[in-house]
């Protein structure tokens, strides 16, 4: 809802009253109010894209003073012709509607339904890349313009870097995956390839007694023969 805001204008040259006036109700209509450098202009801001509307201007100085009203673009431009409030008999109004800013650290397409829609045609728009090192610091608008272009390219390194570090994540767990595989086929083929040692030894040992053993009963078999033919004698 509008609130009411008087105010005193003795110089037109600066209108620091009124940008004073404007701030006062700041916290009813969302409103702030910006004094040119020269003071002889005055810049309403709704932060969240709300319209701004004038109703009712009322000049009572008897001087006929007019306010000329118009819309600016994100950039600060002036955007569509500025409008007299205050010429016609009684009370003037005007409205500025709010804008819509897309931003994205990564290129984006929008399009419109239908022409006459959001934007003037239905065709796709296109981003445009704003460089780092074009930003221009030396004005309000060039300041503020820098500060999202800033954080776009603070939030294009941040995602490069995620992109980068989730690679570099998977590799190492290929890597270890294959450096398992690796190993495992080692193991076999050492196990195929190579000699067990400790069971080629005791199998050794094994012919290796029972060799023995043979031998000694064959040594008292031939000696049981001897002594059957010693007392045949």
């Amino acid at each position: 809802s509008g609130v009411n805001i008087s105010t005193t204008i003795t110089n037109v040259s600066d209108l620091s009253n009124l940008a004073d006036a404007i701030n006062a109700r700041m916290a009813s209509t969302g409103i702030t109010a910006e004094l040119s450098a020269d003071k002889s202009k005055v810049t309403m801001i709704q932060a969240e894209g709300y319209d701004i509307v004038v109703e009712n201007l009322l000049e009572t100085g008897g001087s006929g003073a007019t306010v000329n009203f118009s819309g600016l673009d994100e950039d600060g431009n002036a955007a569509g012709a500025a409008a007299a409030l205050g010429a016609a008999v009684g009370t003037d109004s005007g409205r500025v509607t709010g804008s819509v800013v897309f931003s994205s650290a990564r290129e984006y397409t929008v399009r419109s339904a239908a022409n006459g829609g959001l934007f003037n045609n239905a065709n796709a728009n296109g981003s445009a890349l704003n460089n780092v090192a074009a930003v221009d610091i030396t004005t309000q608008s060039g300041a503020n313009a820098a500060i999202a272009v800033l954080d776009g390219a603070l939030s294009f390194v941040q995602d490069e870097r995620a992109m980068l570090g989730a690679t570099q994540n998977r590799l190492s767990s290929t890597v270890s995956n294959l450096t398992n595989v690796a190993s495992n086929t080692e193991v076999s083929r050492s196990a195929i390839l190579d000699t067990d040692f400790a069971k080629t030894s005791s199998i050794l040992a094994k012919q290796q007694i029972l060799q023995q053993a043979g031998m000694a009963m064959l040594v008292l078999a031939n000696q049981n023969m001897q002594s059957v033919l010693s007392l045949l004698r």
